[in-house]
């Protein structure tokens, strides 16, 4: 028997043997049995030869079997951003209000005929060449928020930024939060917790033996009563800080309106009822409801009446 398929536009018969042959390496190098057979009908498409379409999945496994992966639960994909034009916006802004035009150009943002500059002071950790040049062209940037371990049962696992820039950033298609995956990346020898993506960076579906509940338990929350002091530490007078908390609690308030980009929620504690103020941007789902435990991944930050709230940068429903 004989199952219809197609890719390309070329549509092909595949063999009951094939599909048994794929089923069994699936299984051997633990992948899903439909990331092995996208890869059989891909080169199904340019070969219309099942014989050498199998070799050459077999042979695509065997070079990312040799290849440094981690076991990765995908939070959240924040998609390409192009950081330059982040910049040129904030610049602009500044220069169109006239109390704030001189201060920026003093700043080094812009120049006095409003050309926006290279700020930047550093780059990748090193003195930027650029800084005080016309910043013009792109400079491509992504990030994904995921839980990654070692091993398929995610002991150990540790709350992990996985980043790239430019052609590492634009390459690799879109990953789906709320999905496992083996991540064929990077990991950052002096911070164990940063990834980096690198140009043929591939995130390819996996089944692993533990729920995603049991992932996210896999992460210590923080206590809403220590996040005052966790704010005074990471974050006051740190614009910069990469520093994500895990928060869990109850969402007892969800606001759908868009205000500045961002939704509004309230995550509570069950036990004192103390709750926190979340925002979250416009383009991150909303997969959850009132009355939902959820784990939040936020920046902490203090409004002028200094009560601590959140930016959520990813979530989970536990």
């Amino acid at each position: 028997m004989k199952n219809m398929s197609e890719n390309k536009g070329v549509v092909f018969a595949i063999s009951g043997e094939s599909q048994a042959k794929l089923e069994k390496l699936a299984a051997d190098y633990k992948v899903d049995f439909g990331y092995a057979m996208s890869l059989f009908t891909h080169y199904m498409a340019d070969t219309q030869n099942e014989k050498k379409a199998y070799l050459s999945t077999l042979g695509d496994l065997q070079n990312e079997a040799n290849k440094t992966s981690f076991f990765t639960y995908v939070l959240s994909d924040e998609g390409i951003v192009d950081i330059f034009e982040f910049m040129r916006a904030k610049v602009n802004r500044l220069l169109e209000d006239p109390n704030t035009f001189d201060k920026t150009v003093a700043d080094g943002m812009a120049s006095p005929d409003g050309v926006v500059l290279d700020y930047r002071k550093t780059v990748f950790g090193k003195p930027n060449p650029d800084l005080g040049m016309p910043l013009d062209g792109t400079s491509y940037q992504r990030t994904i928020i995921a839980i990654v371990a070692d091993n398929e049962n995610f002991t150990g696992a540790t709350l992990a930024e996985i980043s790239g820039n430019d052609k590492a950033a634009k390459n690799l298609p879109t990953v789906e939060p709320f999905k496992t995956y083996k991540a064929f990346v990077n990991q950052n020898k002096k911070n164990p917790q940063r990834y980096s993506l690198y140009e043929s960076s591939k995130f390819q579906p996996i089944t692993v033996p533990v729920t995603s509940t049991e992932i996210g338990n896999k992460i210590t929350a923080t206590e809403f009563g220590d996040l005052e002091d966790i704010y005074r530490k990471e974050f006051a007078g740190k614009k910069n800080s990469r520093v994500l908390v895990p928060i869990r609690g109850y969402v007892t308030w969800l606001g759908m309106e868009v205000i500045q980009g961002r939704r509004s929620f309230i995550l509570t504690d069950p036990d004192t009822e103390e709750g926190i103020s979340c925002k979250m941007a416009e383009k991150m789902p909303v997969a959850f409801q009132r009355a939902d435990e959820i784990v939040a991944f936020a920046k902490l930050w203090a409004s002028k009446q200094n009560k601590i709230g959140c930016d959520v940068k990813a979530y989970m429903v536990v």
